[in-house]
């Protein structure tokens, strides 16, 4: 169960090996300067308006240690809060594995091997399957393109980048939770990273921007977690944003049923 449910979460995440930009290269906004309100808003309105998702993805999953190397090829379906659709692909486009989350419970399907899995998921359900340290509600968010910073958090500081973006870091009374938004000239958002206790948990990047019904969204994701040393890339293709995603499409049969 454990090696091939480490194929299906894998391919909801996204990952790559990225340095933040060196924060000396990097100068402080005005205080009056408007951008980073408007940004975060934005960042707001595009979170509300994508609430689903369905496409084909190409996974490379790889780990420092060796123990993770993954390539292959998914359909996947998101919606939020928490619904996720993996269907992991071989050859001839054969169904190798299933898996589904819908509010706040998970099944799994190896039809070559006919084994079936369902429960609560809990915390740390991909960490300890997949060794990704994210819950479904932020798998959702990042193949939406549209993660949103802790609420509780603050402006800090707001800088401009080499390329004429901004830098937004957002942390709490002590310091101690970070939140770090990059967009570029374009107002499009570029990098994700979240902090706790003084050091980077993971960073998320957003690349390969092209037109989904009109909007600009990133068809190529890359996540490294700094802890665990794993690294996802997803590239995405025939995405439909806020497709009719069925009930059912989150739901798997028993086939002990």
């Amino acid at each position: 169960m454990r090696r091939t449910a480490r194929i299906a979460v894998g391919v909801l995440l996204a990952a790559a090996g990225c340095r933040s930009l060196p924060l000396g290269e990097l100068a402080p906004l005005a205080p009056d300067d408007a951008r980073p309100g408007i940004l975060l808003a934005s960042l707001d309105e595009r979170a509300a308006a994508r609430q689903a998702l369905r496409g084909r993805a190409h996974l490379a999953v790889d780990s420092d240690d060796g123990e993770v190397q993954l390539r292959g090829s998914q359909v996947l379906a998101v919606a939020r809060p928490d619904r996720l659709r993996v269907e992991v692909q071989g050859f001839l486009s054969q169904t190798q594995a299933v898996l589904v989350t819908d509010r706040g419970a998970f099944q799994f399907f190896v039809p070559a091997e006919g084994t079936f899995e369902s429960g609560a998921v809990y915390r740390g359900l991909l960490w300890q399957v997949a060794r990704i340290d994210l819950e479904p509600t932020q798998v959702v968010d990042l193949v939406l393109g549209a993660p949103l910073p802790d609420r509780r958090l603050e402006l800090r500081r707001a800088l401009t980048t080499p390329e004429g973006g901004v830098r937004i870091e957002l942390a709490d009374a002590g310091g101690s939770r970070r939140d770090a938004l990059v967009f570029d000239a374009e107002a499009r958002l570029r990098r994700f990273e979240r902090h706790a206790g003084g050091e980077r948990l993971w960073q998320v990047r957003f690349d390969d921007y092209a037109a989904v019904d009109g909007t600009p969204f990133a068809h190529r994701i890359q996540l490294d977690f700094d802890g665990s040393g794993t690294r996802v890339e997803l590239s995405l293709r025939d995405v439909e944003l806020n497709p009719r995603l069925s009930d059912g499409l989150f739901r798997l049969e028993s086939p002990r049923a």
